[in-house]
Parts: C-alpha cells; sequence; structure tokens
C-alpha cells in the first residue's frame, strides 16, 4: 500500500483553498478520514475571492473575509482535461487557482490562491506558502497517528518501511542436500538476534514443487522458532527448485532497501518469473545476496538444466550472479563447509546506515581503486568475491594491509574478519585515518568481484524523473521501470543520516559502469538541499551505478554509489491509471490495462503478469509485435478469490520483454487490493469515569508513590470490536469479548503518577478507531533546561527554566565543581546566575537542584540538572627542548619540555608530515611525550607541537622539528610488467612499492631460466631495466624487489616470459630398434647446443600403408606398441618450438619381427581338367605381411601314392598339373615366415575330370566249364578311375552274347564268369572300359574252349 494520495490530498488542501487566508488555526482533523466532513463550505452562489490587482504574479488580500471555504477554479488545455474541468462561472465571485497555466485567472474574480510554490509565477499566494507547509505537515502527522491507531504499529511500520537496514530477510532451499546450509543458517540467525535484534524478521522457505509459506514477524522467538522447523527434505521434478516464486514471496513482505539473504544449491526451474521478480527487488531498492554451496548436486544442476528439466524454464548460476550485481548484493559461491565462514555478512546486512563507496563486478587481471573516507564514517568494509591473488589496501599516510594475509589482519589493531575463505572475503576497518584510500588488486585470468562498503550517517537515494511542464500540475515525474537509452533525465537526489545538513557542495553526478569505468560525469553547481534534481547527460546503453560526489562543511570530500545498478532499456510498460480497476471484493474479478511501447526497432514482445498472490488470471496478448515508436494495449484480468482477506495486497508486475534483444526489457509494478465487502465509517466509541487524582504526587520525585487508573467503556455497533489496546502498553485490563462483538466491553487503565499521558484504543474489524485520551500535564517544578549562556575567563552566565513553580519552592542550590554550593531563591520560570572567581581555562560542572519545604518545615529535593562549561583564558606558550627518545622503522617516541604557563595547557596536538609531502596528520597528548606509530619507515617526518588549551585555543608559536625512522626492508615493487623483448633481452619496469617506499635505496632483479644469476639496478627516476644475454625460445621469471640503503631487502614481485623464438634444432641421430613383432623403440641425441625445442614430433610410418602414428615428447626416447608385424617402419623426430613451429627431422628405419600368420584364406580350386587343377588363395587374415612363400602339397585320395610336395610360392595362385583323372585330391597350403614358422594349413578337395581309358590289360581265363568260362583282366593303366563299366562280349562260330559289368568300386584286377556257354566250343571275348559319359576305351580280346 502507498500513501501517495493521502498526502497529496493533504498538501493539495492546504495549498488550494483558502483555509489559511481564512485565519483558521490548527489543521482540520476529519480531513481523509471515513465518515467525516469538511464543514461549511461555499455554495454555487457564495462569493469567494475578489479581482486581483494582476492576472498573473502576486496577489494579496483577494479572499473576501469571512466568506467560507472554497478552493479556486483551475482552467487549461490538456488532452483528456475536458472530460473533467469543471469551469468557472462568469461574475460570481469565485476564486481561481492561479498561475500562468491557468486561463480561468481573466474572469472575474481575477487572480488566485494557490500556494504550492514559492514563485510568484506559479503562485499568486506565494507569500503564503510556508504556512501552508506547516498546516499540511501537522495534518499529515495526525493523519498518520489515526491510521496507526487503525491498524496498528507492526503494520503501520510496515506500510512506512520503518524497518530500513534492521530488518532479517532470508529465503532458503530445503531439498534434501541442503542439511548443512540450514543448520549454519539457523545458528547465526540466533547470533544475529541475541546481538543486533533486528526489527523485523521475513522467513521464505523453496523445495519443488512448493515454497512458502512466509514467515513475517517482529517477534524474534517466533522467527526462530519457524527456522527451527526447517528440515533438508526431498526435491521433485528436476534438479531446480523454486528460486524466483520464493524471491518474489520474499520481496512482497521485506521492506524496500533492505537486505535478502538467499541459500541454495541448485538453480531455477521457475525463470518464466525472472525479469518480473528482477524488477521488483530494483524498484524496492532491495540488495539480494546468494550464497551458493558448490557441490555435487550443483555441478549435476549445470550439467542436467536442459536434459532433465524439460518443460521448465530454468536458471543457474549467471542468473544468480546478475541478480546479485544489479541489486547491489552480493554472489558468494563457496564449498559446502565453507558456509559458516560466509554467515558473518548476514549481520552485516542487518547493520543501519550502511553506504555502499565503490563496486567492481566481474573484472579480471589488475585493478586500482580509489575512494575517500570522510568524518562520517565510522568503518568501511572490503568485500572480496573470486579468484584474488593480490589484495592491498593502503592510506597516504603510510598506513596498509595485505587483504591476502589472514593472519596478518587478525593479529591488527581495528581490523575485522568478517568472512574468509578461498574465494569469498569480508574485512571491516574501523575508526580508521580520513583521507585517500587506495586497494590495489590483481586477479590474473581470474574473474573477481569487489565491494567497498561504509557505516555512516551521510547516504543519499537517487531516482530518474521526467520534468512534466503540461497542467495541472507541473513538476518532476518519477519514472516507473528502467530509464529508456540515450535520453536525459533529472535525477531526483535525497540526502539522508544525521549529517545531510553538513554537505557544503555536491561537485556532480558519474554514471560508473561494473568495471569501474566513468561513462559519464555532470557537473553540479547549484544548491544543496535535503532534496534537489541533477540534469544528467544521456544515459548510457550499459548498466551503470549512480555515484555522487562532494565536499563536507570540514573540507573532506564525500563519494557514495548508489547500490542498485540501473539498466537503460528501449521499450517502456505502463499502467493506465484512469481505465484500470486495481481493487475488488472477494470472489470478483477486476480488468486493468497497460500499456507497451518500444523505442527501438521493429520486434516481438512476449508478455507476462504475475503477482505473489495469483490474483492475475490471464493477460492477453502474450505475445505481439511491435514496431518502432509504436504500442499495444494489454488487458489484464484479476480473479478474487472467496478465502481473499479483506485489506490484503497484492503486487502486480508486468513484463514485457523482446525477443530482438534479450535486455530490451522493462515492467510495470502496481498493486491490487481486497475490498472489503461491507462498508462501516462509524468509529467505534470509548466513554470513560473520572480518573484516580495524582494531585499529591505530582513532581519527578515523588510520581512513583501513587498511582491513577480510569475505567472506560468501549462499543462498536456495526460489525464490532476487533481490537482494544493502549499506549503504554502492559497497563490495560480488558473484560474477555469475542472478535466482532457489538456489547460494551470494559477496560481498565492502569498506571503510575510518573505517567503523565495515555490512551485507550478500540479498533473495529474494518480498521476505524476510537479512543480516550488522558492528560496529567507536567510535573511541577520540573527543571526543563539547563544550559550556560556565556562564559569568560572567570565567570560562567546560566539560566534555566521550569514547567511551574510550586508553592513549596524554597530554592535552588547550584553545586560548583562537586566542591562548593550557591543558591538561588529566583522565584520566576526562567532563571538565571553568574558563577564567578572560577579558575580560567577550567572545565567547571554545574549540578542545580530544587528544593521545597512544606509548611511543617520538613524539605525535599526535585530532580537535579547537570551541565559544564569551560572557561576562557590566555593561549598556553608553545612547548621546547624537544626530544626523540626512540625510534623504528615505523615508529618514533617524542618528549619535550612543558610551557611556562601551564594553568590553560589542556592538552598538546602534535602534527606531522612526511618530507616533500603536503598532506599531514595530527594526533593529541595530553602529557609531555607521545609514541607516534604507523609512521613509514627510512622518512624524515617534520614535527609540529602545539599548546591547546581547555577551550581550544592554539599557542600562537609551535615547536618544529626533524625526526627520521629506522632502515627497514622495503615492499614489493608494483606493477611488474615486461615492456619490450626480443630474442636475447628484455626490459622490465615496475612501480614503487605501497609499503616502506621510502626505504628504497636499489633494486635487485634474479633472473631464472635454465640457470640463476643477479643483476643489481641503481635506483632511477623511473623504475626500469634491461636484462640482456638471454636465450631465445626460454621460459625466464624475472623477481624484482627492492634494497634499504642498509641492504635489507623487501619481497619480491614476479612476472613471466618466454623469449622470442628461432627454428628449433634439429637433433644430432635418431636409432630405431624394433623390439618384438609389435612394438619399436627409438632413441636420439638432441644437439650439443640445443635452442628453442620446447618438445619433440615423434612419427613412426608405416611404410606399406604409410599410416602415420605421431606423438609429441619432451624426453630422449620413445617406444611405440601396438605395431603390425613383419613390417618395414620410417621413425622421425622432429623438433618442435614453444610456438609449434618444426625444425629440421631425422629419421631411422626398422622392421617387426615375424608372427606365426593365420592359415591362408579364400582357398578355391578352379579351371579343373582331367589332368590338372588351378588353386588360388588369399593372405592369412593374421599377419599376412610376416609370409615369404606359401608351400603347397597335393594328395589323391585313397592312393597309395605319398603326398606330392610342389615348389614354394609366393603367389597366390598355382597351376596343378599330372594329376590323374577321375580322382579325388586334396590340397594343403600353408603360410611361411622368413624365419621358417608356418601357419596353420588351409585345405580344399577336388576331383579332376574323366578322359578315355587305355585298354583293359592282360585279359585271360581262370577255370573253363562245359557252359560258362570265368574271365579275369587288370584294369587299364591309364585313366582307370575313369572306367564305370566294362562292355564284355563274345563270339563262336554258332554263338554270340554280350553283357555289361559294373565293378564295385575301382578295382585293380577284375574276375568276371560268362555262362549259357555252348560246349566244346571255341570263344572269342572282347572286353571294352567305358567311362560314365560312355566313352570307351581300346578293346581286348582273349580265345578259349569250353570243355565237351
Amino acid at each position: 500500500m502507498k500513501l501517495t494520495f493521502p498526502s497529496y490530498a493533504q498538501q493539495d488542501f492546504y495549498s488550494q483553498t483558502t483555509w489559511v487566508e481564512l485565519g483558521r488555526d490548527g489543521v482540520l482533523e476529519g480531513l481523509g478520514l471515513p465518515g467525516s466532513d469538511l464543514g461549511e463550505v461555499a455554495g454555487p452562489s457564495d462569493p469567494t475571492c475578489t479581482d486581483c490587482a494582476s492576472t498573473t504574479g502576486e496577489c494579496r488580500d483577494n479572499v473576501i473575509p469571512g466568506s467560507l471555504l472554497s478552493s479556486g477554479y483551475y482552467e487549461y488545455d490538456a488532452f483528456g482535461a475536458a472530460d473533467f474541468i469543471v469551469h468557472k462561472p462568469k461574475d460570481a465571485g469565485k476564486c481561481s487557482h492561479g498561475s500562468v497555466m491557468d486561463s480561468s485567472v481573466t474572469k472575474a474574480a481575477t487572480g488566485g490562491i494557490n500556494k504550492e510554490t514559492s514563485s510568484p509565477c506559479f503562485s499568486p499566494h506565494h507569500h503564503l506558502h510556508q504556512q501552508a507547509v506547516e498546516a499540511a505537515i501537522s495534518a499529515s502527522e495526525l493523519y498518520l497517528s489515526h491510521l496507526r491507531d487503525s491498524i496498528g504499529d507492526e503494520h503501520f511500520h510496515n506500510l512506512l518501511d520503518l524497518y530500513p537496514g534492521s530488518a532479517l530477510s532470508i529465503i532458503i532451499d530445503t531439498t534434501g542436500s541442503m542439511t548443512y546450509e540450514i543448520a549454519a543458517v539457523k545458528e547465526q540467525s540466533r547470533l544475529i538476534v541475541e546481538k543486533t535484534h533486528p526489527e523485523l524478521y521475513v522467513l521464505v522457505p523453496y523445495a519443488d514443487p512448493g515454497y512458502g509459506p512466509v514467515t513475517e514477524t517482529s517477534n524474534s522467538a517466533e522467527f526462530l522458532e519457524e527456522l527451527d522447523k526447517l528440515e533438508a527434505f526431498g526435491g521433485c521434478c528436476c534438479l531446480e527448485e523454486k528460486f524466483w516464486h520464493g524471491l518474489q514471496l520474499a520481496l512482497a513482505y521485506t521492506p524496500d532497501y533492505s537486505n535478502i539473504y538467499c541459500f541454495t544449491d541448485a538453480g531455477a526451474n521457475d525463470a518464466e518469473l525472472m525479469e518480473s521478480v528482477l524488477a521488483l527487488a530494483i524498484s524496492k531498492h532491495c540488495k539480494v545476496t546468494i550464497v551458493h554451496s558448490n557441490n555435487e548436486r550443483s555441478k549435476a544442476s549445470e550439467e542436467t538444466q536442459a536434459s532433465d528439466c524439460v518443460g521448465y524454464e530454468v536458471s543457474g548460476v549467471e542468473e544468480y550472479k546478475q541478480l546479485a550485481i544489479l541489486t547491489g548484493g552480493t554472489f558468494v559461491e563457496i564449498d559446502k563447509f565453507d558456509v559458516d565462514d560466509v554467515l558473518g555478512i548476514m549481520n552485516e546486512g542487518v547493520q543501519e546506515n550502511e553506504v555502499t563507496l565503490r563496486v567492481l563486478d566481474k573484472v579480471v587481471g589488475r585493478q586500482n581503486l580509489s575512494f575517500p573516507v570522510d568524518d562520517s564514517i565510522s568503518l568501511f568494509g572490503v568485500v572480496l568475491s573470486g579468484d584474488i591473488q593480490h589484495a592491498v589496501l593502503s592510506h597516504s599516510a603510510g598506513i596498509s594491509y595485505n587483504l591476502m594475509n589472514q593472519e596478518t589482519l587478525e593479529g591488527s589493531e581495528r581490523v575485522e574478519i568478517v568472512s574468509y575463505t578461498t574465494s569469498f572475503k569480508s574485512i571491516r576497518f574501523n575508526n580508521q585515518s580520513i583521507g585517500e584510500w587506495t586497494l590495489k588488486l590483481d586477479g590474473e585470468s581470474s574473474e573477481f568481484t569487489v565491494a567497498v562498503t561504509a557505516i555512516s550517517s551521510l547516504s543519499f537515494l537517487a531516482e530518474f524523473c521526467e520534468l512534466e511542464l503540461s497542467p495541472p500540475r507541473p513538476g518532476y515525474r518519477v519514472v516507473l521501470g528502467y530509464p529508456i537509452s540515450a535520453l536525459q533525465y533529472y535525477i531526483e537526489v535525497t540526502l539522508i543520516g544525521y549529517v545531510e545538513t553538513q554537505v557544503q557542495s555536491v561537485s556532480g553526478i558519474t554514471f560508473v559502469t561494473e568495471k569501474g569505468e566513468a561513462k559519464s560525469q555532470t557537473k553540479y553547481h547549484g544548491p544543496v538541499d535535503d532534496h534537489f534534481y541533477v540534469l544528467s547527460e544521456p544515459f548510457p546503453s550499459e548498466p551503470c551505478y549512480v555515484q555522487v560526489d562532494g565536499v563536507l562543511h570540514s573540507g573532506q570530500t564525500f563519494s557514495r554509489i548508489f547500490p542498485t545498478m540501473v539498466t537503460s532499456v528501449q521499450c517502456s510498460v505502463e499502467l493506465v491509471v484512469d481505465k484500470s480497476v486495481m481493487a475488488a471484493h472477494a470472489g470478483q474479478k477486476a480488468t486493468a490495462y497497460f500499456i507497451v511501447e518500444n523505442y527501438g526497432p521493429d520486434a516481438t514482445f512476449d508478455l507476462f503478469a504475475t503477482d505473489e498472490k495469483k490474483f492475475v488470471s490471464h493477460w492477453s496478448p502474450k505475445t505481439s509485435s511491435i514496431p518502432h515508436m509504436g504500442s499495444i494495449n494489454v488487458t489484464v484480468v484479476y480473479g478474487v478469490p472467496e478465502s481473499a482477506v479483506a485489506g490484503h495486497v497484492s503486487t502486480v508486475t508486468l513484463t514485457a520483454k523482446s525477443r530482438l534483444h534479450k535486455h530490451n526489457v522493462n515492467s510495470a509494478i502496481s498493486h491490487f487490493y481486497v475490498l472489503p465487502n461491507v462498508t462501516d465509517e462509524n468509529p467505534p466509541t470509548c466513554i470513560t469515569n473520572d480518573m484516580t487524582n495524582c494531585e499529591d504526587y505530582n513532581t519527578a520525585e515523588t510520581c512513583a508513590g501513587g498511582w491513577w487508573s480510569a475505567k472506560v467503556t468501549l462499543q462498536d455497533n456495526e460489525l464490532g470490536m476487533n481490537k482494544i489496546y493502549s499506549r503504554p502498553a502492559d497497563n490495560l485490563t480488558v473484560d474477555v469479548f469475542s472478535e466482532g462483538s457489538t456489547h460494551p466491553i470494559n477496560a481498565t487503565f492502569t498506571g503510575s503518577c510518573c505517567v503523565r499521558k495515555a490512551e485507550v484504543i478500540g479498533r473495529d474489524k474494518l480498521g476505524n478507531t476510537g479512543k480516550c485520551e488522558w492528560d496529567l500535564g507536567s510535573f511541577t517544578g520540573l527543571v526543563l533546561e539547563f544550559v550556560v549562556d556565556a562564559v569568560g575567563e572567570s565567570w560562567v552566565y546560566l539560566r534555566w527554566n521550569v514547567s511551574e513553580v510550586r508553592d513549596d519552592f524554597d530554592r535552588y542550590s547550584i553545586l560548583i565543581d562537586e566542591d562548593y554550593t550557591d543558591n538561588s531563591r529566583c522565584p520566576n520560570l526562567v532563571c538565571y546566575r553568574n558563577v564567578t572567581y572560577v579558575e580560567p581555562c577550567t572545565l567547571h560542572t554545574f549540578t542545580l537542584t530544587p528544593h521545597y519545604k512544606s509548611n511543617d518545615g520538613a524539605e525535599t529535593k526535585g530532580s537535579s540538572q547537570y551541565t559544564d562549561a569551560v572557561t576562557l583564558g590566555p593561549a598556553p606558550l608553545p612547548p621546547t627542548n624537544p626530544s626523540i627518545d626512540y625510534t623504528s622503522d615505523t615508529t618514533t617516541s617524542l618528549s619535550w619540555t612543558p610551557p611556562s604557563n601551564l594553568a590553560c595547557l589542556d592538552h598538546y596536538q602534535v602534527c606531522f608530515k612526511m618530507f616533500a609531502s603536503a598532506e599531514k596528520w595530527c594526533e593529541s597528548s595530553s602529557n609531555n611525550s607521545i609514541v607516534l606509530k604507523r609512521l613509514q619507515p627510512c622518512t624524515l617526518y617534520h614535527i609540529n607541537i602545539t599548546s591547546v588549551s581547555i577551550s581550544n585555543q592554539l599557542s600562537e608559536d609551535a615547536l618544529f622539528f626533524d625526526t627520521n625512522t629506522d632502515d627497514a626492508a622495503p615492499g614489493a615493487p608494483q606493477n611488474l610488467k615486461i615492456n619490450n623483448q626480443t630474442e636475447h633481452w628484455v626490459s622490465l619496469s615496475w612501480d614503487s612499492p605501497l609499503e616502506r617506499a621510502t626505504c628504497v635505496d636499489r633494486w635487485m632483479i634474479s633472473i631464472h631460466g635454465n640457470e640463476t644469476r643477479y643483476q643489481e639496478v641503481e635506483i632511477l627516476a623511473d623504475n626500469y631495466a634491461t636484462v640482456s644475454d638471454l636465450k631465445a625460445c626460454t621460459k625466464y621469471t624475472f623477481f624484482v624487489s627492492a634494497v634499504s640503503p642498509k641492504g635489507a631487502q623487501g619481497s619480491t614481485e614476479t612476472v613471466k616470459t618466454v623469449m622470442e623464438e628461432t627454428e628449433p634444432t634439429a637433433v644430432t641421430s635418431v636409432k630405431a630398434t624394433a623390439l618384438n613383432a609389435s612394438s619399436v623403440e627409438v632413441v636420439w641425441v638432441p644437439a650439443i647446443k640445443e635452442e628453442c625445442v620446447h618438445h619433440y614430433l615423434v612419427c613412426i610410418t608405416h611404410l606399406t600403408s604409410l599410416v602415420q602414428e605421431c606423438h609429441n615428447d619432451t624426453d630422449l626416447q620413445q617406444t611405440f606398441t601396438g605395431l603390425e608385424a613383419c613390417v618395414d617402419y620410417e621413425i622421425t623426430v622432429t623438433p618442435v618450438s614453444p610456438s609449434g613451429n618444426l625444425g629440421s627431422f631425422t629419421y631411422d628405419l626398422a622392421r617387426t619381427t615375424d608372427l606365426r600368420p593365420s592359415p591362408p584364406t579364400n582357398l578355391k580350386v578352379t579351371d579343373t581338367n582331367a589332368h590338372s587343377a588351378l588353386v588360388t588363395f588369399g593372405p592369412p587374415s593374421e599377419h599376412p605381411l610376416c609370409v615369404i612363400q606359401y608351400d603347397i602339397e597335393v594328395e589323391e585320395m585313397g592312393s597309395v601314392k605319398s603326398i606330392k610336395i610342389l615348389s614354394a610360392s609366393v603367389f597366390l595362385q598355382q597351376l596343378l598339373s599330372g594329376l590323374n583323372a577321375c580322382t579325388d585330391h586334396e590340397v594343403r597350403i600353408s603360410a611361411v615366415t622368413p624365419s621358417g614358422l608356418a601357419s596353420e594349413k588351409a585345405n580344399v578337395n577336388f576331383t579332376t575330370s574323366e578322359d578315355t581309358p587305355s585298354a583293359p590289360r592282360a585279359l585271360t581265363h581262370t577255370t573253363v566249364s562245359v557252359d560258362q568260362i570265368e574271365l579275369h583282366w587288370f584294369a587299364p593303366l591309364t585313366n582307370r578311375l575313369c572306367v564305370d563299366i566294362y562292355k564284355v562280349s563274345w563270339t563262336s562260330a554258332s554263338d554270340s552274347g554280350n553283357m555289361d559289368y559294373t565293378p564295385s568300386g575301382h578295382p585293380p584286377e577284375v574276375k568276371m564268369t560268362v555262362s549259357g556257354l555252348e560246349s566244346c566250343s571255341s570263344y572269342t571275348f572282347t572286353v571294352v572300359a567305358v567311362t560314365p559319359l560312355g566313352d570307351e576305351g581300346s578293346p581286348i580280346t582273349h580265345t578259349v574252349s569250353t570243355s565237351c
């Protein structure tokens, strides 16, 4: 809820009506309250004003005395104004508003009455402006008092953001992996509650899919109880959580300008809310700090965002970092068990009055950061996040701190380590020297972040504004959302704190990037008030911080940065107020309208509406194309559930995001209210009886002895009573009643007579309040003020005033210097007393006590009051005879002789400055000696000692002398770098040390390469040196240190380089040796004077396939494995320079040894005929290159002949000849290596084709009978295996015949019997061998006779 409308209404009433002109005293008490009215006001025919002398400019006394209350008519030309302007009637004597923009001023009554400004151009009654202001302030205070009664103290604090900087707001991931973090947050929160007592606590747990509920309370016990309930458990759906929902909920309950601490170890799966929530955080100026635990779950989260979170819009670490940067918070990435070490930052965030001095985000390398510390700063802190190698904080007075040395910091005075881990450090410096501080950092190639903050009584707020000159009310209008790129804005600067009135001047405003670069600077020469405007340069396109610089009345410079980063965009989003309804009853709907304007190129915009209470039902459109300088309207519909509580508010954010440029995004933030379903404007009644009398206990001394009480009866006849309470609290007893009761309720307020004011307040269910009030008045005789009005060398003039003079007053006693007493019987309300004959130059104390005497002579004393003063006197003489009693490198002990006139001496001011320096530092001493610490060693100091009186008068002269601090080792040189280099020399330069720079007498350079040597350099005006006789392509480390006059060598600074290159030197020889069938070892000898060889490229080439394998090697040998057996390899060794240039190569050859090959493959027999066949085969599948010949065996199957061995063959085929026809053969082939290793044999069978057999042999007979003969013959000599059958025929003189005989197999000899022959007959037998194809061989015959 915002109070803009009620506060404007209060101001408008007193500045735009005739209330002040009519002489009304005080304020109109009912203004702005339900059920009240304005009293009697002027009607349409009642004249209220007369003509002014001029229609423009100043006008006085134009309001008719005794007229009724009236405002002024205001007529102007502006877009849309015709719908609500009421025109001034003619000749009715009505008042006009007045100003150069009011066209009604020419109508009678001419002129106007407004008192809005102190300018007669805009306000005819400008002379009454201050009266209107005072009335408006009083009326606002009264209205706020009623509001506080209505809503209660806690809601009132929330409403006005009265918890800035003192709220503890935490959102925390409660999934299963967060056990350690939750326990640590519980412990740290308990410590914060015990030490700092925040005024408000906000706690929001979140996980997935749930988030909340929110705990918002000012009760620390309730907060800790809810915190203790948190447990790490579960998790759902994907590794990411509902972070943005949790932050949105926290922002709704966290006051503006607060710190919010977020603890998680995962990303977010609800990034559709990201831009809207970010805009809300920036608009509330809440710093969001992310403490991200880096564990296995967070690593898995980064790896699986896209794959495991399908259907979710996810965000991760980079978005967390951006959130922290843009809101002015911090992103802290820690290991799981470092969480205890960083939670100290939570305690800092609860501190009030924290300001930002400098910020650097996402920087690398060397960075220098300077900032002034002024006298409004009680302490400042440095926060370092990231991997930083070097960090030194120093002051021009010689003070220096190494922030990377924890042990030294812990032992330093006025230094407090808040958190200190490898990647996060927070260090505070208390009551440090005023002036310029410098922070020098080096993160090398790592990215890091730096923030310098302080606790100060001077800060500022900044808003971007546009000057709106059109009527009805010209003025500055705050820009809602992000500013538009390249436009100029008025920056509204509001100085806040306790010393804003001590600002002498503001020199200008600077836009500073996250890298610390000043993008533009606007000088300011105008007046400085608590509130002023500066017209800026066009806003840069990149995000910037707003920095304000100036000078205090003390002469010290101050510098502050507004911690919220400002991002410029090319689009705007605004709520169309006059058409939108942003409130509804429970169970009802409402509609609002927004306008989105595009100032950039044509683009498609995504539109998204959200609020934390989920009142947003839907919106349209969700996507729209907007041309350059075009606009669209967006309709948002709200649905309020039946369960919604009246008076609740939800923050609505409508975000437009360009798809063309992801950073072109803007939001409009508004608030939706739940309206009550009933109307009740009548407050409860409160009736009281007479209270107990405290008349006898009416003094501060006696009030505790008396008590008073008052009984009240409260009642609300409509919605009923909601709450009854009192101020002061804890003094009220109330009868028991149920909420909503309409019956009379009795209550009793009781307090001691020391309670002088009290009230009992009744509040109904709608917030209307009624109350009873009591005021017992001030204590009688109370001394209200006791002060010193004037002082001289021997006198002090005192004044006091009392509330009233009591009847029993006797006198005042004045105790002087706790020594003697003076009396005064002054009977007046204001009394004076001049105390004389006191010592000059002395602090004198005075205690005033009233004394009373009763009628019976008894004396009593009233409350005493104290004051003091220092009398004046002549300035003391300066001290004499200086003595330097002791010196060290950083300390000197001095003493001197006091002046002769010690009476007025209070202390000595000892000022000192270094030789040739204009900067001076001063300390004080109450005696005639002092020890000056933290001096620069080896330095001549000019000492100036002045006597100071008790009234701070300085002696006219001073004691001047010089002292030297002792010799000491200088600090490390700074910013060592290489300016130039060649193959053989390097040019170095560096800056003087931050520490003990005055002790530098010369420089020592240590050169570490292949060998170590040293070079001494005399001190020069510029710190530089050239180191020569270096080797090309060699890596060198140069160590530079300073040496004092007495030879003390300081810390070193290092820089590394590699010399320029030449062609790398080839190796002298290469020897390659085959270790076995699969590996070759190669060794090589480098050149005697090797140069620019970073490593060797060793390659082995298969000389058959030309396949090459290469390795980079820094040794002088390499073994290649996994090679093929029996292969010739070429091995080359090539030197390689650091940049990759190749030198000449050297080579050798080697052949791997034998391995038994596998059998030949694809063995086949082709082109087979009767006596020959062609055998073909492939090389072995294993180790084919090991084969130098093939052994071939041919065997006739079933033959008694031995195996036929053919000559070894190196070809992959062999013609087999001299084979027998019609014969089964087996061919067996083995592969043979040079060493005689033979593979297993591959074999194949085949049969030769047929050929004509020769004639059977030796045909004869074995037995003869009368009718049969048994024949016998041998198989043909040639091609016998081709015989399928024998054809046998016979003839005689009278008989003949034939038959086929098929032998079994192919027997070498055949027997057969021919029967049925004639007896005593001579037969001639013929036998012919026949092949399966019927080819007949030559016949054989035999003649024989049968028996008779």
